[in-house]
């Protein structure tokens, strides 16, 4: 086993280190290096033990001094280091020692956090006891790998490795540098794990294949950023328009390289992969499948291994997380761990670096989400991506602080629609409502006006759109929706599975001559989505949002009158996820009583609302400093926890009749498809709590019929008081 993982990972290593230009004899090296320690006692006794018996009854005082000191097994690997020239020694040492642990972990994790704690000379004694007896199987193993000869490899020549690799690590705890090759050690070693567990046999697929943009070489006059030349020698790109307008397009064709696309929610990265990687039907465009299998197209986000489409196969699916696609769909959040250098940053900034990486939709203006946009920028700047931005919505403060990051007029092309374009956008009529509306009675109204109306309610909470979910399926008016093709419920409370059922029901409901229908969810609808209804009925959001949802709506300006009703409910007494004062400033700035929402106002309307920009809520946790220093230690992570920053922390449901199959699951993917995201109070609920394996689950006993009818509830009644907002 050990020796099959060596040579899988110094594989992977050469690849990666072809791709990313790097020495790929040296880093195969590596690969071999990276791994031997465990062929160590205290490693070999804990792995028996874990395999023959359960944690309960396991003998630990086998392990001996092993119960008190850390056992790492990337230090006992280092004991093999004279094997190298010594030439090549520097590389070695970055690539083995750090990539488990930052090199300054606490309580032992990482080697200089091992020395603080232990001593050298109390650490030297325990690895290194009876090494003359135990080196023999590491040796067997890398006697059929390695050109040298471990025969004369002593205990003094081993001690000899790990005293030069700990003088390195006390050089380099100084410096502040991004260490490209600690982040090849993680992609190679983490892409191998992955395909180890698979059922196919270890084989390295085709990566860092070239896209072929030129199928978004497309014009039409319904698009009038297919009509501007995208051609310029400035690397960046800024562009402001309403949705609709042709931005993905156009972004695309300012790529040159290896793309990765980011999008705020799940819904609109799956629609973008299917636009991607199916074609476009409607637009006559075909998939982008060029001629090879050396392109390849993925999305991450928390269900994405979960999806099975057509030309998917398991191979696809464990690779998504990985470096090497030709094309990435991902959360913008995923990108934001190499501002904060989270945990595995630097094989993700090895990646990007040089790419490109678009930015569709930033719409998130407040505090902490301002500050992490700005961040995320700087470090894609720094690491000589060309960054193309897109929305429709934009603060002018934050824009300018953006085009100054980008370098300013002289390096970014700004791309804006003209007053006249801008006028043809002009879609909406806003009726403002009390938060305590009967939404029933708008929704009559809309099928009064038109028969055939397709309905879109926006709550802000998972609880609100169950509720509307309840009141619509009571109604006797309505009871003629109540089937799959025209009432669909769209939040996270879903398994993934059933979510993603949902998402392509909802594209089916919308499909040109469809039964009238509606449609309740939460902001999983705002962004990327080529869907468009006849009405909406939003609860108040910010005015970023409160945009974004409105382009679902008549977002292909096909109606007579040009124009389509948006009735916005107040501010609720709970405005959770929002801030009071926020929602307050918006309503303040809308038009009402079925006044037009001009789109050449809404610039101001942004304006008034985000007055000011303010980067520096995290400033001191960034990656890079203002002036574009790097400001992380060599081989250490940063410090801040970007899920407790956004405020964003989950644990997994599961409906009690499901338990059984969940236990019986034999992969995690098949568990993973009956869980069920829910905010991180529902610890403090009166849920059962059950340890499966090392993760933790809260059954909820819920009967099929409710749970297809509202999705996982968390409570007996359907209130408004949770504010989990997907």
């Amino acid at each position: 086993m050990l020796k099959s993982h060596l040579i899988h990972v110094a594989s992977l290593c050469r690849t990666l280190a072809n791709g990313f230009g790097f020495d790929p004899n040296l880093a195969y090296k590596a690969g071999i290096l990276h791994d031997i320690g465990k062929a160590h006692p205290a490693f070999q006794t804990r792995i028996s033990y874990t395999i023959s018996q359960p944690a309960s009854t396991r003998p630990y005082e086998a392990l001996g001094i092993w119960r008190i000191l850390p056992f790492r097994h990337e230090i006992a690997s280092l004991f093999f280091l004279n094997l190298f020239e010594a030439s090549e020694h520097n590389m070695l040492v970055e690539m083995v020692v750090g990539h488990h642990k930052p090199i300054d972990a606490k309580n032992g994790k990482g080697l200089l956090g091992l020395l603080d704690e232990y001593g050298d000379e109390f650490v030297f004694h325990h690895y290194l006891k009876d090494f003359e007896r135990w080196k023999n199987p590491a040796l067997d193993i890398m006697a059929d790998l390695c050109e040298r000869s471990g025969d004369l490899l002593s205990e003094q020549d081993a001690q000899a490795g790990l005293e030069y690799a700990i003088n390195l690590c006390r050089q380099w705890i100084v410096q502040r540098r991004l260490s490209e090759l600690r982040g090849l050690m993680i992609a190679a070693d983490h892409m191998a794990s992955a395909l180890e567990q698979s059922t196919i046999a270890f084989n390295i697929p085709p990566l860092f294949g070239q896209p072929d943009l030129k199928r978004f070489e497309r014009s039409s006059d319904r698009f009038p950023l297919s009509l501007r030349p995208s051609d310029s020698p400035k690397p960046h790109t800024l562009v402001v328009a309403p949705t609709g307008a042709g931005k993905t397009d156009y972004l695309m064709r300012r790529c040159k390289g290896r793309v990765f696309y980011t999008l705020p929610f799940q819904a609109s990265i799956d629609a973008m992969y299917r636009r991607f990687a199916k074609g476009d039907p409607e637009r006559n465009v075909p998939p982008m499948v060029p001629e090879g299998d050396d392109i390849r197209i993925y999305r991450l986000h928390g269900a994405s291994r979960m999806q099975n489409d057509d030309e998917d196969n398991e191979l696809h699916t464990l690779l998504q997380p990985f470096v090497g696609a030709s094309i990435k769909i991902l959360t913008p959040y995923q990108l934001v761990a190499v501002a904060l250098a989270a945990p595995g940053f630097e094989a993700l900034a090895l990646d990007l670096k040089g790419q490109d990486v678009i930015l569709d939709e930033i719409h998130t203006y407040q505090d902490v989400g301002q500050a992490l946009v700005h961040g995320l920028v700087r470090g894609l700047v720094q690491l000589g991506c060309r960054v193309h931005i897109g929305t429709a919505t934009v603060p002018t403060k934050l824009y300018e602080a953006l085009l100054k990051l980008l370098g300013g007029k002289e390096n970014t092309l700004e791309v804006t629609l003209s007053p006249d374009e801008l006028s043809t956008y002009t879609r909406h009529r806003i009726w403002q409502h009390p938060a305590v509306t009967d939404v029933n009675t708008l929704v009559r109204k809309a099928f009064e006006e038109k028969a055939d109306a397709k309905v879109l309610l926006v709550a802000n909470t998972v609880a609100q759109a169950q509720l509307w979910a309840k009141q619509i399926r009571e109604d006797p008016e309505f009871t003629h929706l109540d089937n799959f093709e025209q009432f669909v419920l769209l939040h996270s409370r879903f398994k993934r599975k059933d979510r993603n059922e949902r998402e392509e029901r909802l594209q089916k409901v919308l499909e040109p001559g469809s039964l009238p229908c509606i449609c309740i969810s939460t902001q999983v609808v705002e962004v990327s989505l080529d869907i468009s209804f006849d009405v909406m009925i939003t609860q108040v959001a910010p005015v970023d949002g409160l945009v974004q949802r409105m382009g679902r709506v008549n977002r292909r300006r096909e109606r007579q009158s040009g124009l389509a009703d948006v009735h916005v409910l107040g501010v609720p007494t709970q405005c959770l996820p929002y801030k009071k004062e926020l929602l307050q400033a918006t309503l303040d700035a809308l038009p009402d009583k079925g006044s037009q929402l001009e789109a050449t106002r809404l610039q101001s309307i942004i304006d008034k609302v985000y007055p000011v920009f303010n980067p520096t809520a995290i400033e001191a946790n960034l990656a890079w400093s203002a002036d574009g220093t790097f400001t992380q230690r060599a081989l250490c992570n940063g410090s801040l926890n970007l899920m407790q920053l956004l405020e964003i922390d989950t644990v997994s449901a599961i409906l009690m009749q499901d338990f059984g199959e969940y236990l019986e699951a034999n992969n995690f993917m098949a568990r993973r498809m009956l869980e069920i995201p829910v905010p991180a109070s529902a610890r403090f609920r009166k849920l059962a709590r059950r340890t499966v394996g090392t993760d933790e689950i809260y059954l909820v006993d819920q009967s099929p019929e409710d749970y297809e009818h509202y999705g996982l509830r968390l409570s007996n009644t359907i209130d408004t008081q949770d504010s989990n907002i997907l």
